[in-house]
């Protein structure tokens, strides 16, 4: 299903290409050509991709947030070598153009890193302008940075046989002193300013690339999922002595054959992400229910026999009905009410943090509204409550507070006896 364009992203997509023009004409007038084909192409590039995957889907802000504060932090120890080796004299004297160390330090120590604490903090509420300075920020100062690579190989518009520093008075009244001459052919050094470090920024920013579109690809694939019957099966399952094991049938199972797969649990993997999901969860998780619960969570036996309690279904694993507004794949605070007599086909799940392979053939696996009503009639329960709830992906147990006391109230006032509560 292809996704409607909103008023939103319009208006953010030309809120970024009038930056990307405005920075261009600005590098233009102040400096010349050259920084208008790196800024320029590299904001067209980013534009593109940006409005490809972020700006229709923001991506969560762990998924983001890191990578791009690695790369501003190394692009800044890149520009701490530019600096001390004179990058923007050693441009003027390459491309003849008039690039101050103050104009550089305006740029890159002032400017620059008072829009990465913006855009940092952008990302972390989702806003999709700050998405685009960050693949800009992956894609040129990140990416781009291989050029330092390139610019010993080119010969300088000025005095290019000359080793040592020269002065020089531009067209604008600029007046440069001492630029270098890093020209492999004059000096028999292969080098210019900045580029020992210059891989640095691009490590982070390719590797953000790389996880932006995986992401994102996993996103796409989540919502058509979503808008799919529960009985449709997207792989198939087969066993080993481990127990179910997923076989892709796409282009994973061209690439990873079953036996390389499995062969992640000889080595050790599933046992050590086993490990480390415990340790996510007594550091992360169970310090946050305990300031939640303030204290020890009570106790509270059941007061009735099992046969005459109202029962109520709440799943955490982002079930709702069709017609419903899905849950938000990156992170959702609210909840979804579910009628009594919901038959399967009725149901979709929007969730991204497990495999629903086995949900879609049988919602009862995260949902099993019609296990309960099978004991509704066999008299093993006294009746379901007329309402039960689901819940999506949501990281913070303190959002999710005020959800948690609207749906305790509800059954509260319903009369339930007892709460199954079925995670993911």
């Amino acid at each position: 299903m292809k996704q409607k364009i909103t008023g939103i992203e319009v208006a953010n997509a030309a809120l970024a290409l009038v930056c990307v023009v405005a920075a261009a004409t600005v590098a233009y007038k102040s400096i010349g050509m050259p920084p208008v084909v790196i800024v320029g192409g590299s904001g067209l590039v980013a534009l593109i991709a940006w409005s490809t995957t972020y700006l229709k889907r923001p991506a969560a802000p762990e998924i983001i947030l890191p990578v791009f504060l690695l790369t501003v932090a190394a692009l800044e120890v890149h520009m701490t070598e530019e600096y001390l080796t004179k990058f923007g004299p050693a441009m003027s004297r390459l491309f003849n153009i008039p690039w101050t160390e103050r104009g550089f330090l305006l740029v890159f120590a002032f400017i620059g890193p008072a829009l990465y604490a913006l855009t940092a903090l952008g990302l972390f509420y989702r806003v999709r302008l700050a998405g685009f300075i960050a693949w800009f920020i992956f894609i040129g100062p990140g990416v781009a940075e291989f050029t330092h690579f390139i610019f010993p190989l080119l010969r300088p518009a000025l005095s290019p046989e000359l080793t040592q520093g020269i002065s020089h008075t531009f067209p604008n009244g600029a007046y440069i002193p001492d630029m270098p001459n890093y020209y492999v052919h004059a000096t028999a050094r292969y080098y210019f300013a900045g580029m020992y470090t210059a891989v640095l920024p691009m490590i982070p920013g390719i590797y953000a690339i790389y996880r932006l579109i995986k992401a994102d690809r996993h996103t796409r694939r989540s919502q058509q999922e979503e808008m799919q019957p529960a009985s449709v099966t997207r792989r198939e399952i087969g066993s080993d002595a481990h127990g179910p094991v997923l076989t892709h049938n796409g282009w994973l199972g061209k690439f990873f054959p079953q036996r390389l797969r499995n062969s992640a649990v000889l080595l050790g993997l599933v046992p050590i992400g086993t490990a480390f999901g415990r340790w996510i969860s007594k550091t992360i998780a169970l310090p946050q229910l305990k300031k939640l619960a303030a204290g020890k969570i009570p106790w509270t036996p059941l007061g009735k026999p099992l046969s005459e309690c109202t029962v109520v279904l709440i799943s955490t694993g982002g079930v709702h009905v069709q017609s419903d507004r899905p849950f938000n794949l990156n992170g959702d605070p609210t909840y979804r009410a579910i009628p009594k007599n919901a038959e399967a086909s009725d149901l979709a799940i929007s969730h991204q943090a497990y495999d629903k392979t086995d949900a879609l053939r049988d919602i009862n696996l995260v949902f099993p509204i019609e296990r309960l009503r099978e004991l509704e009639a066999e008299q093993v329960i006294g009746r379901l409550a007329e309402e039960h709830y689901g819940f999506g992906l949501m990281g913070s147990a303190r959002r999710l507070m005020p959800a948690i006391k609207d749906v305790a109230r509800r059954i509260s006032d319903a009369g339930v006896d007892l709460v199954l509560l079925v995670p993911a």
